[in-house]
């Protein structure tokens, strides 16, 4: 029988998370329950700072293990997941008048990230993915358009006094306005005019984003979403660059769930090839292959066939799944040698990998003129703590 990761809430709660389980995963999730030998607290805590836990519920019940899980217990992720379920079918009428306006001003939309799984239904259940906002993107010269639309339907801006989008040539890294809300509602919007953010977003162009861009009926409204490919390079990058977190080892599992979801959904539709080449056309091969190797491992995706197979899970596997687990470590469970020298030597890569991660991202800027514009910036980036922790 599979060995369960017992000792690691972050692996554990993986597995459950999984879209798609073998019958060993399955049996040896169930015994553990019945047996009592997971920590739920620890485990629930783990769920709550991933922002898994209705995705948690909601996969319990599709593999029909809820049941064996006490009573008391099962009420209380049920009522979690009512909440939020409520709060997506709020969202999704905010998303319906939003773009009924869009439509009736002529403002073209693509729907990203979790706006997009309402239109396809991704998970299956209307309350397992949590939703932080709702990401739209429109053509750049849309924007002031958007704003107004926004303005007129009562949102109200969230200012960032830290974020001015002036002329100053690093603010290219930017890709969205500031975020909308409307008061007394779960409804915050974020209106995009580039994909990404920063070396995320060099992946794609804004191009091939529009001219790829799958059209499809949404509550009998023609409207758009990226096509498959570019959805899971989307998932991808934001998963890993924006705000450090391959070199911090700091991936959501609640990103690495919606990639399984992806992979698996659109299995025969997916260009693995091209998806691979982006990553070794941006330099992100170990990246990429880390992020494919724990869905692969902890969530049984599929490995494709056109992809190199990496035997080994690697250094960069172990310290993710170690930085991952310490968030919610079992009570009275000490740190093993082993994940102590991975801590240590996680720790020395970050600070290896950081300066170069600024370049790239907090101070890039592609013309040579820039150039001391991003030294300045680089160095007032890793030597002041309040600077540094803006990113």
């Amino acid at each position: 029988m599979k060995q369960l990761p017992l000792h690691n809430t972050y692996t554990l709660l993986a597995l459950f998370l999984a879209p798609a389980k073998s019958e060993e995963t399955f049996n040896t999730l169930k015994n553990a329950i019945i047996n009592e030998r997971i920590e739920l607290g620890s485990l629930l805590l783990q769920a709550n700072i991933q922002m898994c836990t209705p995705l948690w519920y909601s996969r319990l019940q599709q593999d029909n293990l809820l049941q064996y899980l006490p009573e008391d217990f099962q009420q209380y992720l049920q009522a979690l997941y009512d909440a939020n379920a409520d709060r997506n079918a709020e969202l999704k009428l905010g998303l319906d008048e939003l773009l009924t306006a869009f439509d009736e001003n002529e403002v073209e939309t693509i729907l990203l990230k979790g706006s997009a799984t309402f239109v396809d239904n991704l998970y299956d259940s209307p309350g397992a993915r949590f939703m932080g906002d709702m990401d739209i993107l429109v053509q750049k010269n849309k924007v002031k358009t958007s704003e107004l639309i926004l303005e007129k339907l009562q949102y109200v801006e969230i200012p960032d006094e830290g974020r001015v989008l002036d002329n100053h040539p690093t603010n290219e890294r930017h890709h969205h306005i500031n975020p909308r809300i409307k008061p007394d509602s779960p409804l915050m919007i974020e209106i995009h005019f580039n994909p990404a953010y920063a070396q995320a977003g060099r992946v794609f162009t804004n191009e091939s984003i529009w001219n790829d861009k799958q059209n499809v009926i949404y509550n009998q409204q023609k409207i758009a979403i990226l096509n498959i490919d570019n959805r899971l390079l989307l998932n991808t990058v934001h998963a890993l660059l924006p705000h450090r977190e391959f070199i911090d080892g700091t991936i959501p599992l609640r990103q690495i769930a919606e990639f399984a979801a992806l992979a698996i959904r659109y299995q025969n539709e997916i260009d693995w090839k091209k998806w691979y080449q982006t990553a070794l056309d941006n330099n992100l091969k170990s990246e990429f292959l880390t992020y494919l190797s724990l869905a692969h491992h902890l969530m049984e995706v599929p490995w494709p066939a056109v992809i190199p197979y990496v035997k080994k899970k690697g250094f960069h596997f172990q310290r993710i799944i170690n930085k991952g687990g310490s968030f919610s470590r079992i009570d009275g469970l000490k740190e093993s040698a082993n994940e102590k020298l991975i801590r240590y030597l996680g720790n020395i890569y970050f600070w290896i990998k950081f300066p170069r991660w600024v370049w790239i991202n907090t101070c890039y800027a592609p013309r040579i003129r820039d150039f001391p514009d991003r030294i300045r910036i680089l160095f007032k980036k890793l030597f002041s703590a309040k600077s540094r922790s803006k990113i």
